[in-house]
Order: structure tokens, then C-alpha cells, then sequence
């Protein structure tokens, strides 16, 4: 979204990408209610997880995404490491997110690529997002402003998670997508940085009892999706769709994702 649901994304951010340095999108920003990027509530459960990416038009598992917590022995600061495997369990990406371990606050994100030798750095400030890049050999480096509605992709299922209590209430919630894949590319190419912040929206398409890991259980799905019309017209109706599977209890633990064909499932806990 450096959550696993964010490593299956690589379509539709591809499509994203092809898209924004094809033509100039209009987008409209949303106000919404952020309060920083502090996920305390959403850091309790540590525990060691896996997710199996499984393909609906070929029938198979695709791949894997593990997920593990410690504790830096240097700096104290909370370390989420999640690894993207194929098939085969070779690992292909690996993104780590820092977080103040007492008040949750995100510090840093960083993701590298192994196939394309690429690596993405963004640091949080209180009022800008720092991101540097290094590729070939390469650095750049570039900044964008925050906004009280601005979250960032690598956090989204954390966001999400923040939020069932209100989408819960039946309301539907607005905020600003920022993609920083898509502004490494946007900066290649000389658009504005602009163009990696997408108006989004989440809401409660339906609850009910689901077979999980963890047994029966009342599973809430929230849908992500643009709110602009023509964003959603250009990447079609599977392409621009993203369905995340909460349990409705605390701590909300996410067991299911879905994008286009994949569909990601929790299978240790």
C-alpha cells in the first residue's frame, strides 16, 4: 500500500506510471483527517507473518510476502521488514519501514528492488517527506510537502487500519494518495511531483463471517479506490480497485487483500 498488501500493487502502479507520463491527469486533493503518521495502535501485534499471493486466471500462488518485527539494538526504533518472494522463494524486493517504538511515529522507508538494482529512501519530517534515490550508481534526491490528508503508499494498510472505527459509522473517508514510485519516474521524465498524489477514497463495501487462519471470524472489507472518474475510466474497473479483509475486532488484523487478479491471503499469523 511496506505492508504486504503494497508489494502486489506492481500492475496498477506500472499502469500509473505509463499513464501520467503519457498525458497530464487533474488532480483534486480531498480534505481528510491524518493526524501525522503515528500508528501506535496499529504496531501491537509483532508477530512474524506470511502472506501467499494467489492468481485467480492461472490458479496458482504466484509468490509470498514475510513480515517481521524487532527492535533496533542502536537506536530503540521499531523495524517492520517485509521480503516479496516468487514462487520459489527467491526474494526479489525487501522494503523496511522505522518507527518510534513508544509513539509509533514513522521515521523512515526503504525499498530495495533486486531486479532492477534500484533503492528508495523517504524520510518524514514534520512538515516535508525527504526521498532519495539511487540507481546505477546514481542519487537524487527530491522533496515534497506534507498535508493534513497526504498518506503515503508504504503505510496505507497501517492508515486503513486507523480508520475502521470511523468507516465503521458508515462514513466514507477521503485522502491523498502519494506514490512515491510514481514520482521517481515522474522526475526522470520532468513532470511535477504533483501527479504522484492521487485523490482516493475508503469505504465499507460489506461485512460478514469468513474462514481465516485464525478460525471463523466477522471480517470487515474496506474498498480503495479514485475519486476521480477519469483516473477509474482510464485503468478500468479491476485496475483501480483495491479490497482489504480487517478482522472487526481489535487490533483489526488484516487476513486478505485483493488487486485485479491477485488475491493475498494471511497464512501464518
Amino acid at each position: 500500500m511496506s505492508r504486504s498488501p503494497e508489494s502486489t500493487y506492481s500492475v496498477t502502479v506500472t499502469t500509473l506510471v505509463y499513464l501520467i507520463s503519457s498525458i497530464v491527469i487533474l488532480v483534486v486533493m480531498f480534505p481528510a483527517e491524518v493526524a501525522g503518521y503515528s500508528f501506535k495502535n496499529q504496531l501491537t501485534d509483532r508477530t512474524t507473518k506470511r502472506f501467499h499471493h494467489w492468481n485467480t486466471k492461472k490458479k496458482k500462488i504466484t509468490g509470498y510476502t514475510s513480515l517481521e518485527y524487532s527492535l533496533s539494538p542502536n537506536t530503540g526504533e521499531l523495524v517492520e521488514r517485509s521480503r516479496n518472494m516468487d514462487k520459489n522463494l527467491e526474494v526479489y524486493t525487501e522494503k523496511t519501514l522505522w518507527f518510534d517504538a513508544e509513539s509509533g511515529e514513522l521515521i523512515k522507508y526503504q525499498e530495495e528492488d533486486y531486479r532492477t538494482d534500484l533503492k528508495t529512501q523517504n524520510t518524514y519530517k514534520k512538515d516535508k517527506i525527504l526521498t532519495q534515490v539511487w540507481e546505477k550508481g546514481k542519487k537524487r534526491e527530491f522533496t515534497i510537502k506534507t498535508t493534513p490528508d497526504l498518506v503515503p503508499f508504504e503505510v496505507l494498510s497501517f492508515y486503513l487500519q486507523s480508520q475502521i472505527d470511523k468507516l465503521n459509522k458508515d462514513k466514507t473517508i477521503l485522502f491523498t494518495l502519494y506514490l512515491p514510485v510514481i514520482a521517481v519516474e515522474l522526475t526522470n521524465k520532468g513532470l511535477p511531483l504533483s501527479l504522484s498524489q492521487l485523490g482516493m477514497k475508503a469505504s465499507v463495501k460489506k461485512r460478514k463471517a469468513r474462514d481465516t487462519i485464525f478460525g471463523k471470524r466477522q471480517v470487515v472489507t474496506i474498498r480503495v479506490e479514485p475519486t476521480s472518474f477519469f483516473v477509474k475510466t482510464l485503468l478500468g474497473e479491476e485496475k483501480s480497485k483495491f479490497d482489504f479483509y480487517f478482522i472487526d475486532q481489535q487490533p483489526y488484523t488484516l487476513v486478505q487483500f485483493k488487486e485485479g487478479d491477485t488475491h493475498s491471503k494471511l497464512v501464518e499469523p
